[in-house]
């Protein structure tokens, strides 16, 4: 997690970027030789002082450097990045979530489900185990060892060696204070993550606060954001590694999280190219950055919906009765540039889901609330016709989207009944849509 002693501030081609201050990405080419790429990063960082390798994933290009505190990232990042046999050199960027929990949360009922008509959906299906949830955020509730939300306690979230889940924040390259919970448990210390996964995958039928949209598959929860709400591409590359090992079949990735730069980050769009295998979908929250031309655009990993037929980009409409046809984040300034780096809409201002500081429920808002809307929807999708490509599911989500005007420009709010009729339709109509 980013931890403000581990956060700099400087300059990343042109623009302003808060990165950790003591690691680096850096990936080969991808024409080197596996057994050649350690070789190729050590003798491109061997100029820095006190540079290691600290973690390299089997069959990658890429690697996480680990540098002295004080070290001018940026420089040392461009200049690794001019070595022979170096397709990239970053900073490890700061990502944070693009909705913190409120200050004042209003208790109120699940609008948004209402909205997504999500109960004609679970007439239909209400998931299956042929799919995976992943949320890569700042964790769930656990106290002592054990779930601690009275809804998000299910076995659904014990995963991997009879443990809940993983924390994908090893101790000796962090530097961190490890939680008293235990080193491998992902325990929420900022309610973000809390308010997500209960939009996913709160328990049903229970006698007890709200219900998730998907309702059997398994949760693999990873925490990357730590209690600011903030964290580093390092950890999400890493949480996507080890989930690609731990899960072969289909996998719905939730990302409410992007990193406020205009500046693309390579080291992203390399895990977005390692994940077009057609196991994964990746639902992205967008949030809003301005170019020097004054353009505005969704920032990253949302914007790689533009490149990447697996990415969801999911905007955030209103969340009560009286605004639902409302365009509202990240559209608060200005929209995109390019109208593709919105894949759909969903309910998101507000959205009423589990809480942290009280393990009960209030409201949050913002694209981060919206975009496990439509992840638990592309779940739902995939697991009533799994052969289904992850760009299909994306079409079939979006055509089947509610028409919402908004100037000149046409958006899509999901649907979720309409969505997965068409998923399961194309079981016997196993042809291209229009």
């Amino acid at each position: 997690m980013a931890s403000n002693e581990l956060i700099a501030t400087g300059d990343w081609r042109g623009y302003p970027a808060r990165f950790r201050n003591d690691q680096v990405i850096v990936s080969a080419q991808d024409n080197i030789a596996d057994g050649d790429v350690e070789n190729i990063i050590r003798g491109a960082i061997e100029h820095q002082t006190a540079a290691q390798i600290v973690y390299r994933p089997s069959g990658r290009k890429w690697a996480l450097v680990s540098v002295p505190v004080g070290t001018d990232i940026p420089a040392l990042a461009e200049s690794i990045g001019r070595r022979s046999g170096i397709l990239y050199a970053e900073p490890d960027f700061v990502i944070e979530a693009h909705a913190p929990p409120p200050n004042d949360p209003l208790l109120k009922s699940q609008i948004w489900a209402q909205i997504i008509n999500a109960e004609n959906a679970w007439r239909r299906t209400t998931g299956r185990k042929n799919v995976l949830l992943a949320v890569l955020d700042s964790g769930i509730p656990i106290q002592k060892g054990v779930l601690s939300h009275e809804d998000l306690s299910s076995p659904r979230f014990i995963l991997h060696h009879g443990t809940i889940s993983h924390d994908y924040v090893p101790p000796p390259m962090l530097l961190i204070p490890i939680p008293t919970a235990g080193p491998n448990l992902p325990d929420d210390q900022n309610g973000h993550g809390t308010y997500v996964t209960g939009v996913l995958a709160a328990t049903e039928n229970n006698n007890k606060g709200v219900a998730g949209l998907n309702w059997r598959s398994d949760v693999y929860v990873a925490r990357v954001l730590g209690a600011s709400a903030q964290g580093f591409v390092g950890l999400v590359k890493q949480a996507m590694e080890h989930l690609a090992n731990y899960w072969p079949g289909n996998i719905v990735v939730n990302m409410s999280f992007g990193t406020k730069m205009i500046v693309e980050a390579l080291s992203l769009k390399q895990m977005c190219h390692d994940t077009k295998d057609g196991r994964f979908i990746l639902c992205c929250a967008p949030g809003f950055v301005q170019s020097s031309t004054g353009a505005w655009h969704v920032d990253w990993p949302a914007r790689f919906a533009t490149t990447y037929p697996h990415v969801i980009s999911v905007g955030s409409s209103g969340g009560s009765l009286a605004d639902k046809d409302d365009i509202r984040e990240p559209f608060s300034i200005e929209e995109p540039a390019d109208p593709a780096e919105i894949t759909v809409v969903a309910p998101g201002v507000p959205v009423y889901s589990t809480e942290l500081a009280t393990l009960k429920y209030a409201d949050s808002q913002g694209t981060s609330m919206a975009c496990p809307v439509a992840a638990g929807v592309a779940s739902l999708m995939w697991g009533v016709n799994h052969h289904l490509s992850p760009s299909q599911v994306r079409n079939m989500l979006r055509q089947s989207g509610t028409k919402l005007v908004r100037g000149t420009r046409e958006y899509r709010r999901v649907n979720a009944p309409a969505a997965v009729w068409r998923a399961r339709l194309s079981v016997w109509w196993p042809f291209p849509w229009p």
